[in-house]
């Protein structure tokens, strides 16, 4: 999708783009947003860039999250759905108001990555109730950051994802494989018997036969 290189200085329903998550509270979906299309660009790289961002505050939080990927196709998920009320805008219908007012309320809430078992898995008490807090009335913020234990986990987190991507690649590599290998089996000439009589299969023809599927 082309865009311009240039930052933006206004959105669409929204303030002006984010320069920075402020590091004391976990992201919104409205700032996660704003802090994308502060790049200008709606663009794989500028996403990647803001997950990262992402997830290092939720690393200072010390909130275990959700795959990396997983965090990849939330926000995609996200963007797409802004870009179809942007390009929808003109038409102000009720219905576009009313999809325009829902999708707003939406991400003024927490654009929550955690884990699905994070609160189970977490043993400190206040991270927990930190995590409860910013999923509804969002009135806590984080104190001290330990920043070597941050660098240590987002090197843990960027390896983790790094061995599930090339773990994808090889399973669609095998499945092209695969697909590719049925595809020429299922195109040749049958070599097998012309005639019943010959057939191992009692009471099937040779072209019965040879359109069987496979066992194994």
């Amino acid at each position: 999708m082309a865009c311009s290189t240039r930052k933006s200085t206004e959105l669409f329903l929204f303030d002006q783009p984010l320069e920075k998550f402020t590091g004391r509270q976990l992201p919104t979906g409205e700032e996660v947003l704003r802090r994308l299309y502060s790049f200008g660009c709606n663009l794989k790289s500028n996403r990647e860039a803001v997950v990262t961002e992402l997830v290092e505050v939720w690393v200072k939080a010390r909130i275990p999250t959700m795959e990396i990927r997983s965090i990849k196709v939330k926000l995609e998920s996200v963007v797409k759905k802004y870009e179809k009320l942007k390009i929808n805008r003109k038409g102000s219908t009720d219905t576009q108001q009313a999809k325009e007012v829902h999708f707003k309320n939406e991400l003024s809430r927490l654009f929550d990555i955690s884990h699905k078992d994070a609160l189970s898995s977490m043993k400190n008490k206040e991270d927990q109730a930190f995590l409860r807090d910013q999923r509804t009335e969002r009135k806590m913020a984080m104190g001290g950051v330990d920043q070597e234990l941050v660098r240590k986990e987002m090197m843990r987190m960027k390896k983790l994802a790094r061995k599930s991507e090339m773990a994808e690649k090889e399973k669609m590599a095998k499945a092209e494989k695969f697909a590719t290998v049925d595809l020429s089996d299922s195109s040749s000439p049958s070599s097998g018997p012309s005639s019943q009589e010959n057939s191992p299969f009692r009471g099937e023809t040779s072209s019965q036969v040879s359109s069987s599927p496979r066992s194994g």
